[in-house]
């Protein structure tokens, strides 16, 4: 795993922030997500930005949540 190898060596170096900051971007996205997730499905919507809130949704559930998914937990029978 690469990504392992590159995190391995952040830490080495002792640089606190840059082997931190895939967590910390993690966080970010998933905390936003969640926010999202919940204002659209518990508070109304105009009727004119129904499609535009469908779109982020989709972009947030089809990029932002499973990457940060499959970073963490592996996207392939490696």
């Amino acid at each position: 795993m690469e990504q392992n190898k590159l995190h391995e060596e952040l830490v080495k170096k002792g640089d606190l922030m840059a082997s931190k900051f895939v967590y910390i971007f993690a966080w970010f996205w998933s905390i936003v997500s969640s926010i999202y997730f919940f204002a659209v499905t518990f508070l109304p919507i105009p009727t004119a930005a129904e499609s535009f809130a469908n779109i982020i949704l989709g972009f947030l559930l089809g990029t932002c949540v499973s990457t940060v998914i499959g970073y963490f937990y592996g996207s392939s029978g490696d």
